[in-house]
């Protein structure tokens, strides 16, 4: 009985090992791209490379981008086993100014990673920007951008906190901090901070009349020349079952 559980063991591992290879896998082996320090209006390209490590054919059935001024094409759309193809993508800088962040989608037939994601950064620049000055001046920094709390019982107060940092050479100032919900209620600690100083804010979250799973934002409005709002997303689902 016991070389009989050894043996269909066996084969259910094997079995598992093998499943991957009788699917489409789509991999690259980089999905982030820094274009670095750009000049507002110009317009940069990079290619991404992706693989079909599976063994039978991927089929790429869409491209999506989070901003109109990011296009992407692909060179082959379907890719037999062990196939390559490139991913070019463009991406527009006009009308854009200090950090960005661009993604795009590549949607496939691959059951594991139906959509696999890249990500395209870059710092642009106004025109006439003096990008050494502008580079020695404050930067807010925050610990974290996004911050899971799980599940929280519905009616009570959930209280968080979030660090911030100044990690530019000059004096920073935080000048607004909005919500995009009046359960949320943010009491910093520091609004003005010098280089290298460190600010802490605590985070109450009433909520009451709250139900499912929720995304809330809190918005950092500062001096900082290239990134002067930064938005802090918290995550958490209401239990209405209390015990």
């Amino acid at each position: 009985m016991k070389k009989l559980i050894v043996i269909l063991l066996f084969f259910a591992a094997v079995s598992m090992a093998q499943a991957p290879m009788n699917k489409p896998l789509i991999w690259s082996p980089n999905r982030t791209h820094n274009f670095g320090d750009l000049r507002e209006g110009q317009i940069v390209a990079h290619n991404f490379k992706i693989f079909n490590r599976g063994g039978d054919t991927l089929r790429i059935t869409k491209l999506r981008s989070s901003c109109g001024c990011t296009v992407a094409n692909v060179g082959r759309k379907v890719l037999a086993p062990g196939d390559s193809t490139l991913i070019r993508a463009t991406f527009n800088t006009r009308n854009k100014k200090g950090v960005q962040r661009k993604t795009i989608f590549v949607l496939s037939n691959d059951p594991y990673t139906p959509r696999l994601q890249f990500t395209l950064n870059a710092t642009v620049y106004g025109k006439n920007d003096n990008i050494e000055m502008i580079k020695k001046g404050p930067k807010l920094k925050l610990q974290t951008y996004q911050i899971q709390l799980g599940k929280i019982d519905e009616g009570s107060v959930k209280t968080t906190h979030i660090k911030y940092k100044n990690v530019g050479k000059y004096p920073l100032s935080i000048q607004q901090l909005k919500t995009s919900c009046k359960c949320i209620k943010v009491i910093p600690n520091k609004l003005k901070l010098q280089p290298n100083e460190i600010g802490e804010a605590e985070i109450k979250i009433d909520t009451k009349g709250l139900q499912g799973s929720l995304a809330r934002t809190v918005m950092f409005y500062s001096n900082d020349p290239l990134d002067s709002i930064q938005m802090l997303t918290i995550f958490f689902s209401i239990n209405k079952d209390k015990k």
